[in-house]
């Protein structure tokens, strides 16, 4: 195998012969393990084959077989991990690649171990961070140090493999927050850092746009990165255009990719402007006539990594106008390299014909997006001319590889698709009506309507295998294998559903219905409508009443109904012009987008469409990208995603919905919020899902989450509260967010709430948020003790830290300590007020102090109508309340008791500081309500009060 394939020193070469490795190996690991022989031991063996021929044999078969360790590597990271024969391997593998690296005497080592060395990153274990860190420092340190072009393009295409695995874990690990994530979110800063200078360094023409990029300033995660990083030493520009061919398509692919990650993590902003950039560059280098330059060079690899770039942005319906063009130039270009037959730079028409093949292929996979029929055709005609050009074979192999591509075979796209089956596909629903359409919006596969061209396609290629010219017979038949392999053979299609839970499979089909049944009539509506909601006329409230019944139905007939409502979701979500009055307001908007989740959550436990249409929906790309109003009907659904995620998959989503909250609350002038949108409503539904996953009863049925996870969620949503004090402006909403936040707090365990109540009394707060942090820290305790979930006790602390404060900052805090308090039992009441009266006599600040005692005895008395406005109006009633509390039946049992400690401390006082009760001083306000009571005291007591020393 290794000694009949040639990569002609080209990175997508390499890319290329990565999947016809997986495809050989796969097979041949198959075939050779049984149930008597372990699988690890084959592939232990394999491994030591491939070893031994990448260091004995000539550099065109020790380049494949590097290859084949990195798929080797792959394969077996779908077993068990923890297998010890697997285990070894990996280590093996690494080990391996990584002494290639070192290797500088032998270029052919070195460039296939960096590509390789990323390749295994891509598949490496999901939490190990530390070892993604080390892959990049590993590329980064060859990438400076090389003067080869190949190895600094392959050191690159490493770096873009290992984009893919950044930030994919959907478990959070432990109690802190992010805590494995923060580290890949620097990981990936550090490398997107990295590449952004060296674009910046080699190719300045065209890289302004991405100045002043930076992945960490606009999240949530911040941490001290403790790790050493690489400081690369200073990068001189190209002297010439050979020592960058490949170094620049590496970079742009490796920009490419890190789209992957800058969508895992929201950021939209850096992912628009690499896409945009890339777009720009594959434009100019068309209008360049495909010459041999930097900026083609670049190009080369932009046109690899575009398809990648246009998938994200379309899920997330930005640039959507930058691609529409872009695929008109795509078309124009691709005729214009037909007619003229130009060989020149083969290596760059090469990439333009596989990358377009892609282009194609991930539009009509979105189902979203329609195409011209005439524009497909075209280019497919111009790739078929390509293909049998018998004068150069990359440009043949390009060709070929272009034809399978628009097929959908995927083939050096850089992560890897789910694998479509051509049995399954009885089950799916023409999206185009039975009647052709000029337009095009699902895979050539699955349309009806290009059923006769796709076979004369075929024929074509297999014509071309068994008739053509012998160079270019061998890429005819590899283009039958990538076909027949994808769509018939159907790869681990399990593993891309391990985020969901269990398929309720259903064989109804629409031909089992009868004809006149309601079923079928709406059914049959919902294919038939009008796709395009901007039209005028669209019955708006027809779908969404279609949809209201179709959820009822116990069972659907087996459509593609996930293409349905992804389309739907994506036509409502992208509506930026308003084509009728009706639609102009935003509720006929969020009521349809509110129908068709509910639709899809009802139905998704039967169709893996509708749970991969939702997994795509909650996803932190689209919480952010989405009206806050739509991604508030997501979080207020979290209790019914539990029965369709699985529990790392529903984990995943509600700390995403905490930091797309957390975003869109520090910048409300984002450009996806528009004037219509709340921000406080987003807040009060994330509460609502989170108080819903927290009242699951352990008994239920549904995937709940780890209660310490929700509440570490939860933690951080507080952040996001505002003080409730008096003298701000309330809204409704902010009212509401605070009452779903409590009745969250009220479900959390008894460890969790006493840690993040716990104020220290002496804590000295220096600035404001420090302060508010304490302060909500106080009302969310009051609150609590005030709901009955904490004991009275618990607000103990936060007086003697408010003790320390003037009255005029206490004061509105002692108003909610005071609340809480009004209704405990008689002996907590009784026990409070001797608390608080030594705590009068013992504090610096004696008229805080007492400015509680006098709210407290208000809101006890029976005939204080505790409508106070200040503290000096609340102390000047102290006398009035104080002596009518201690009069009560209740409490006369204790209130000589009261009195007379109430005495001694006066008198104590006054030996101290005479100026301490003075007339008008707290003191005083307490010395007159004993005054009032003095009959009730011993006759040495009453002498005391009306001394006229005091």
């Amino acid at each position: 195998m290794a000694d009949h394939t040639d990569l002609h020193g080209n990175l997508i070469c390499g890319l290329l012969y990565l999947k016809v490795w997986y495809f050989y190996l796969y097979e041949k690991l198959r075939e050779k393990s049984s149930s008597n022989v372990i699988i690890s031991n084959v592939a232990l063996r394999f491994l030591k084959v491939l070893c031994d021929i990448s260091k004995e044999a000539i550099p065109r078969v020790a380049e494949n077989a590097i290859l084949a360790i990195a798929v080797l590597y792959q394969i077996t990271a779908f077993e068990d991990p923890m297998a010890a024969g697997f285990r070894d391997l990996h280590e093996s593998v690494v080990s391996f690649l990584k002494s290639c690296i070192a290797q500088e005497s032998h270029e052919y080592l070195q460039w296939t171990s960096a590509a390789a060395l990323g390749y295994v990153a891509q598949y490496s274990n999901t939490a190990d961070w530390r070892f993604k860190l080390e892959v990049s420092v590993t590329l980064l340190e060859c990438l400076s140090r090389s003067d080869r072009d190949i190895v600094r393009g392959a050191c690159n295409l490493g770096l873009g493999f290992l984009f893919q695995n950044l930030l994919t874990q959907n478990e959070i690990l432990d109690s802190g927050i992010y805590k494995e994530r923060m580290q890949e979110v620097h990981i990936c800063d550090f490398i997107f850092d990295k590449l952004r200078t060296l674009m910046l360094t080699w190719c300045p023409e065209v890289s302004d746009s991405l100045e002043n990029i930076s992945v960490k300033k606009d999240t949530s995660l911040s941490s001290n990165w403790s790790e050493v990083l690489l400081s690369l030493p200073t990068i001189m520009p190209f002297k010439k255009f050979e020592e960058g061919t490949w170094t620049l398509a590496g970079l742009a692919i490796a920009l490419g990719s890190s789209v992957t990650a800058l969508e895992r993590i929201g950021l939209l902003e850096p992912l628009s402007k690499v896409t945009s950039l890339l777009i720009k560059v594959a434009d100019m280098s068309q209008k360049n006539d495909g010459n041999k330059d930097l900026l083609n060079s670049f190009a080369l690899g932009a046109y690899i990594s575009l398809p990648l770039c246009m998938k994200a942005c379309l899920r997330l319906q930005i640039l959507r106008e930058e691609f529409d063009s872009l695929i008109a130039d795509i078309q124009d270009y691709m005729i214009s390299v037909k007619s003229t037959g130009s060989s020149a730079f083969p290596e760059y028409k090469m990439a333009a014909c596989i990358g377009s093949g892609n282009v194609f292929s991930i539009l009509l996979s979105l189902r979203t997006y329609k195409l011209q029929r005439s524009s497909i055709f075209s280019v497919i005609e111009s790739l078929k001319s390509l293909a049998v050009c018998n004068n150069n074979e990359l440009l043949s192999l390009g060709g070929f590889v272009g034809l399978a591509n628009v097929l959908g075979a995927g083939t050096a796209l850089l992560i890897p698709e789910p694998k479509y089956r051509i049995d399954d596909s009885e089950s799916l629903g023409n999206m185009n009506g039975a009647v052709e359409s000029i337009n095009i919006c699902a895979p050539l596969l699955y349309e009806t309507s290009c059923k006769e061209y796709v076979q004369t396609l075929l024929q074509y290629i297999v014509n071309a295998a068994i008739k053509g010219f012998d160079r270019t017979k061998p890429n005819a038949w590899l283009t039958l294998a990538l076909i027949r392999r994808t769509f018939m053979k159907g790869i681990d299609t399990e593993r891309y559903l391990s985020d969901s839970r269990g398929i309720k499979t259903l064989k109804m089909s629409m031909d089992g219905l009868a004809k006149d049944s309601t079923l079928y009539l709406l059914c049959d509506w919902l294919l038939n409508m009008k796709e395009n909601l901007m039209d005028p006329s669209f019955p708006y409230h027809s779908l969404a009443s279609v949809l209201r019944c179709l959820r009822q139905a116990p069972k659907l007939p087996n459509l593609e109904w996930g293409a349905i409502l992804r389309k739907l979701f994506h036509d409502i979500t992208s509506t930026k012009e308003y084509p009728s009055p009706e639609f102009k307001n935003f509720k006929v908007q969020d009521d349809l987008f509110s129908e068709c989740m509910l639709f899809s959550l009802a139905h998704a436990q039967s169709f893996s469409g509708l749970q991969t249409c939702l997994d795509e929906l909650c996803d932190l790309a689209l919480l952010l990208s989405l009206r806050t109003s739509m991604a508030s009907i997501l979080m207020v659904h979290m209790n019914k995603l539990s029965y369709i995620f699985s529990k790392s998959r529903l984990e995943r989503f509600v700390f995403e919905c905490v930091e797309a909250t957390w975003r869109r609350s520090q910048s409300n002038h984002s450009q996806n919020l528009s004037s219509g949108d709340d921000v406080e409503c987003l807040k009060v539904n994330l509460w609502k899902g989170l108080k819903s996953l927290l009242s699951l009863p352990k008994d239920d049925l549904r995937v709940g989450v780890d209660k310490n996870k929700l509440l570490v969620a939860a933690e951080k949503c507080l952040s996001l509260l505002e003080p409730p004090l008096e003298k701000s402006p309330r809204k409704l909403d902010e009212i509401q967010e605070w009452s779903e936040a409590l009745e969250c707090m009220v479900l959390a365990s008894d460890e969790w709430i006493a840690k993040l109540t716990e104020i220290d009394q002496n804590e000295s707060v220096t600035t404001i948020p420090a302060r508010s942090y304490i302060v909500k820290k106080i009302y969310l305790t009051s609150q609590l003790v005030a709901r009955h979930r904490l004991q009275s006790a618990a607000l103990m602390n936060p007086i003697k830290w408010l003790r320390n404060q003037t009255v005029n900052e206490a004061y509105p805090l002692l108003l909610w300590i005071v609340y809480a308090l009004r209704d405990v039992k008689l002996e907590d009441k009784q026990s409070w007020l001797m608390d608080v009266l030594e705590m009068v006599f013992c504090s610096t600040n004696s008229e805080t102090v007492v400015v509680f005692l006098a709210l407290l005895t208000s809101s006890w008395c029976p005939y204080s109508t505790f409508i106070l406005v200040d503290g000096s109006s609340v102390l000047q009633l102290l006398p009035f309340t104080l002596s009518s509390l201690l009069s009560e039946q209740s409490w006369r049992a204790i209130s000589k008791g009261i009195l007379q400690r109430c005495v001694s401390l006066l008198f104590n006082a006054a030996e101290t500081n005479l100026n301490s009760v003075a007339h008008g001083s707290p003191l005083w306000y307490v010395k007159k309500a004993c005054i009032i009571l003095r009959n009730s005291l011993p006759l040495q007591d009453q002498v005391r009060l009306v001394d006229d020393l005091w």
